[in-house]
């Protein structure tokens, strides 16, 4: 039996092609949209617990000032952090290896052209240099790193070498810095970040030079040791730097988080987007599930002697009942089933675009989960939108409907 109604519901579905494709375009276009967005922000979110995963357990970042993060109260007053802060983070158990680092924004010029850039000055020896690799993004597209005797060099992000002056810095041009000239050792790869595009690498001495620095940082790296509890070391580092301090536990003048802090907040706001922003495109569900019931309504008006027809060789109101709705729930799966295809289409068309401009992270999360989903949605749509045509129609008396003209 519902195998005859579904065929029942097909061809009159086909038989009012026009209607019946414009109904489905209401359904499609909120879906599709639905869809993108799930697609797009489940493998945007899969790509940061990845990248997390491969570094990230080991990495605990210590800032200058509180109110960043979990420690200190909010807007209080920047401090500084030092030497004495890093040997005190070693002292920690299950430290590894600390590095702090500092940045000076500063004005960069090549054959009297300018740009401006973020100069970090930071220990290069070697254990720095390990440190820098477990933080990520730091792999080098040609030439080398600099040692700490090397206060002539520096190594200069992809953006600075490739996209600020009239022509493509090279291994040995030289550029000025704040008027001091420095020679290009090394350019790092295009990584997709930002951070690492416009920034230029100093050795501590040679910042002392160009901006008359002082020995102090506005953040440490901290690498753990393996298999170490991330949270209780980030723990015992706040601890430690609090009775150095000399400060109560709440009145932190640095901040102590780890990177998984740090993606969890991200992930919570992108979650927040994402739900705010798949609302709004859900609110065209609502215009396509009044199509529905606008098309089923005028479905029934039209079948009123066929139903009368039925009705009279036997067929209850149940049967008339779930005809009309297989017909409703029939149209919110085509349009669910176009609007998952067009949605896949055009995550994926996101992420191949995404790569081509360097933004790896950006991925489509292409699962059965979401089709499933998304076509058991339109369904339900669709029924919950026919219900009352469908309800008007079984309840026609037979006599009355075979009068109908």
């Amino acid at each position: 039996m519902l195998i005859e109604y579904f065929q029942l519901a097909v061809g009159n579905l086909f038989h009012r092609k026009l209607r019946s494709w414009l109904t489905v375009v209401g359904v499609f276009v909120g879906v599709m949209a639905v869809v993108t967005l799930l697609s797009l922000g489940g493998g945007l979110e899969n790509a940061i617990r990845d990248e997390f995963a491969k570094a990230g357990v080991r990495r605990v970042i210590v800032f200058a000032g509180g109110g960043v993060g979990t420690s200190g109260p909010p807007g209080y007053a920047a401090a500084s952090l030092g030497d004495k802060d890093v040997s005190e983070i070693m002292k920690v158990k299950g430290v590894e290896y600390a590095v702090g680092q500092n940045r000076q924004p500063a004005l960069i010029e090549f054959r009297k052209k300018t740009t401006s850039a973020l100069v970090f000055a930071i220990p290069q020896d070697s254990e720095s240099h390990r440190v820098q690799d477990v933080f990520g993004e730091f792999d080098l597209e040609e030439g080398k790193r600099i040692s700490d005797s090397d206060k002539d060099s520096v190594v200069v992000g992809s953006k600075i070498a490739y996209d600020n002056f009239d022509r493509n810095l090279t291994l040995g041009d030289t550029i000025l810095i704040e008027g001091t000239p420095k020679r290009i050792a090394g350019i790092y790869k295009d990584v997709g970040d930002p951070a690492m595009q416009t920034r230029i690498d100093v050795t501590k001495d040679a910042a002392k030079e160009l901006f008359n620095a002082t020995d102090t940082y506005m953040g440490i790296m901290v690498l753990t040791k393996d298999g170490e509890n991330i949270t209780q070391v980030s723990q015992d580092i706040e601890v430690r730097l609090r009775r150095l301090h000399h400060v109560k536990e709440g009145e932190e003048d640095f901040t102590v988080i780890t990177l998984q802090q740090l993606v969890e907040s991200f992930l919570t706001i992108l979650n927040i987007v994402q739900t705010v922003i798949t609302g709004l495109a859900a609110v065209s569900l609502i215009v396509g599930a009044i199509g529905i019931m606008n098309t089923m309504y005028t479905s029934v008006i039209e079948r009123t002697r066929q139903i009368g027809i039925m009705k009279s060789i036997g067929a209850k109101n149940g049967d008339i009942l779930l005809l009309f709705l297989i017909e409703a729930g029939l149209v919110g799966v085509v349009g669910s089933l176009v609007g998952v295809l067009l949605g896949f289409g055009i995550a994926k068309t996101v992420e191949i675009l995404a790569r081509n401009m360097a933004y790896g992270l950006i991925e489509a999360q292409i699962t059965i989960n979401i089709a499933l989903g998304a076509l058991l949605f339109g369904f339900f749509v669709g029924c919950i939108s026919g219900y009352l045509p469908a309800k008007q129609a079984s309840r026609l008396q037979p006599v009355d409907a075979m009068r109908y003209r």
